[in-house]
């Protein structure tokens, strides 16, 4: 009889260790919630009464998904993450800010957040930035730099870019 070349491993046998979820150092930029929400307007239709901020968070990630004009791809319009103040702020969606991610990489730990290198913006990420403006302006908005501010986040969540 023929033996197997396969062998099991014993469940005791594997190292038993607790995995804590991967964090990720994100960079890039950010408006407040008042800001993101004259950004999206001006691109995404415009709703009477006043549309509910969360809502236009939505609305900004389906254009993002399929309705970028011809010629751009998905990769020149960052995925947005929402920023809150607080878990109350995040049970209610209640975002203070809107994060635009031109980066990320393992989060090691806090010291990493002061390193210029992470939060100052360098040429990758204004290349992105251009690119952005680009497929906004095309969409008929118009994102006002001066509202940006450039740093960086840390969160259990990593997109890909």
């Amino acid at each position: 009889m023929a033996r197997s070349s396969k062998t099991k491993s014993s469940p005791s046998k594997a190292k038993s260790k607790s995995l804590s979820p991967k964090k990720f150092l994100f960079s890039g930029y950010s408006l407040s919630r008042a800001d993101f929400y004259r950004f999206a307007r001006s691109f995404i239709p415009r709703f009477q009464p006043r549309i509910e901020p969360m809502l236009l968070v939505s609305y900004y990630d389906s254009w993002r998904r399929s309705h970028i004009p011809e010629g751009f791809s998905k990769k020149h319009t960052p995925h947005l993450m929402c920023v809150y103040n607080s878990e109350a702020d995040k049970d209610k969606m209640k975002y203070s800010r809107v994060f635009f991610p031109t980066r990320a990489i393992s989060y090691e730990d806090e010291n990493q957040c002061s390193q210029t290198e992470f939060c100052t913006a360098n040429e990758a990420d204004e290349a992105r930035l251009n690119e952005f403006i680009k497929v906004v302006e095309a969409s008929g908005g118009h994102l006002d730099i001066r509202k940006l501010s450039f740093g960086c986040i840390v969160s259990g969540r990593l997109q890909k870019y």
